[in-house]
């Protein structure tokens, strides 16, 4: 039976420290917090636990590269929980970084070991300060697990009595320095992320169990675990064990497995094979992209077997999905100013023939402005505003009247689509982060899709490529083809 503690007051400190010296290759290019652990990364597992656990005061102390970490927790919202953040970029040892962030903490809290992944059951009523253990089936001794629940009386007694180094040292002082603490068996999964072995270890493991992440929403079938939202084309091959995360496009001809744990919102082109390998969030794989036995983290690649790695930019192999790349929207909207200035005279020329040919001055939209996001829930705060163009059928021409926005900044030349009131009423909102990344501009890659690919599905993988993939090369091209008559549509 899970935990009940929702109204006991009852808090966590979550600590991430710098990760051992035997997991540098794996935190290379994060911290430890956004190392990815089947479908997301580490910190949200845990943030997700203690919320499913009744915990709804959590204080995150971040010792490495905390800033990314941050960013990606907020206020907690996503998990239904409050969340604040320690930034502790100098180095302390546990009991000094313990006491640090006591304050405000409540009367009890629960200390748990950022570097572990766990999933387990608590006891319903737990009224003494508790050491937990974790259940062995082999009628061993039950392995202690590195969480420990204490009230701060009891917690203060115990930092002044001991020079712990990490959560294992420092249950062991609380069960030899408070004699009344609880020793409580749990059933539990549990794999502290010290190295890259208990990395591969824990995927392992996860391989063998994918039930062990308790994914909500996710479908298991035939030892093949499916997030939600997920776009998997019929012509792809997932072989088990796999685990796809959720809002994950598969295009067809990849084959994905065994052992592959795909990412939340990743993206792997056709003709991809991934096995035996971890695929972190919001990471594009281009097409015909093979790796085997690989950590692969945006633009960066580890080998799991001999831990070299390799950084790679070009981004029709690797990406970063949840990065926007605008190569010079400045230099758009100083290149538009320019132009409105020269092309002032014509444009007030052209408007008066467009009034004669097609009946009104410009062909004006309601269209969605930048959205202001809310929260980690996904929640916006829609603006609209007009946007006026002309519909004389040429790229060269039509574009005039945007200049204006495009000097605003509201738009740019080459981008995704704005989107409509009825296109954003029809879409699901699941997927309307992904429509609403990046740059949205005059004509584009989606823009340019022929009748035949006008499906919602090609849209908004055309879309989420485009933000992968885009450079200031692909927006030349793109550009240079508007002006081919015909090559360019305003509506998607």
């Amino acid at each position: 039976m899970p935990l009940e503690i929702t109204d006991r007051g009852v808090s966590s400190l979550l600590i991430h420290d710098r990760a051992e010296r035997t997991a540098q290759s794996l935190t290379k290019m994060l911290p430890l917090p956004l190392l990815c652990v089947g479908n997301r990364y580490l910190v949200e597992h845990q943030l997700e636990w203690l919320s499913d656990s009744g915990f709804k005061s959590i204080r995150l102390s971040l010792g490495d590269r905390p800033r990314e970490t941050e960013q990606l927790v907020g206020s907690g919202a996503r998990w239904g929980t409050d969340v604040s953040v320690s930034l502790d970029p100098d180095f302390l040892d546990l009991p000094s970084l313990i006491r640090k962030n006591l304050a405000g903490m409540g009367d009890r809290i629960l200390l748990v070991d950022g570097a572990t992944v766990m999933r387990f059951d608590f006891p319903a009523e737990i009224d003494t300060s508790t050491a937990f253990f974790r259940k062995r089936e082999d009628g061993q001794e039950a392995r202690q697990l590195p969480v420990i629940l204490l009230t701060l009386e009891d917690l203060d007694r115990l930092l002044e009595k001991t020079e712990a180094a990490f959560m294992e040292d420092l249950c062991e002082a609380a069960l030899a320095h408070l004699p009344h603490i609880e020793r409580v068996t749990v059933e539990a999964f549990n794999q502290r992320i010290s190295s890259v072995e208990d990395y591969k270890e824990m995927n392992r493991v996860l391989q063998e169990h994918p039930d062990y992440l308790q994914i909500k929403g996710a479908e298991l079938h035939e030892g093949v675990r499916v997030g939600r939202r997920c776009h998997i084309s019929s012509r792809a091959i997932l072989e088990a064990p796999a685990l796809v995360g959720d809002g994950a496009f598969i295009k067809g001809s990849a084959h994905i497995g065994p052992g592959a744990f795909i990412g939340d919102a990743s993206f792997i082109e056709s003709g991809a094979h991934i096995a035996n390998s971890v695929v972190a969030p919001g990471t594009y794989i281009g097409e015909n992209t093979s790796f085997e036995g690989k950590y692969v983290c945006r633009n960066f690649v580890l080998d799991l077997e001999n831990k070299s790695s390799l950084i790679m930019d070009d981004p029709s192999i690797l990406g970063d999905l949840t990065r926007p790349t605008p190569w010079g929207m400045g230099l758009e909207r100083t290149l538009a100013i320019l132009l409105a200035i020269l092309m002032f005279v014509p444009i007030l020329l052209l408007s008066v023939l467009h009034r004669l040919v097609r009946g009104s001055w410009t062909v004006t939209e309601t269209i969605l402005r930048h959205p202001v996001k809310q929260n980690l829930r996904g929640e916006y705060d829609f603006q609209w505003r007009r946007w006026h163009r002309f519909n004389f059928g040429l790229f060269a021409l039509d574009v005039l009247p945007s200049l204006l926005d495009i000097a605003r900044g509201h738009l740019g030349f080459v981008g995704n689509p704005p989107l409509r009131r009825e296109d954003l009423e029809g879409l699901e909102e699941e997927w309307r982060e992904d429509l609403l990344k990046g740059k949205v501009g005059c004509t584009g890659m989606v823009q340019q899709l022929g009748k035949e690919n006008n499906g919602r599905d090609e849209i908004l993988a055309t879309a989420i490529f485009y933000n992968a993939t885009r450079s200031f090369k692909e927006d030349l091209r793109l550009l240079f083809k508007a002006l081919i008559p015909g090559a360019h549509r305003f509506r998607p």
